[in-house]
């Protein structure tokens, strides 16, 4: 049987004194996992959410889209 879309796919919500300060999801594709959207005040905010994602799911492949320029990726 196959799985429903809301079975296969979580976000997280990171709240601040009472307000939304960072999200992100998670969704199955192909044989693994995609992170994102992520959403997030500064870069530590969303390496926080992005690593909670990998530690969460194992050995299982994980792909991360960006929408920086090549050049101005993190590295």
């Amino acid at each position: 049987m196959a799985e429903s879309a809301e079975e296969n796919r979580q976000g997280l919500i990171r709240e601040q004194n009472g307000e939304i300060a960072a999200w992100s999801f998670l969704r199955r594709f192909g044989h693994g996992y995609v992170i994102g959207p992520v959403g997030a005040g500064g870069e530590m905010a969303a390496r926080a959410l992005i690593a909670r994602w990998i530690s969460d799911n194992g050995s299982e492949f994980r792909r991360i889209d960006d929408h920086l320029p090549s050049n101005q990726a993190a590295s």
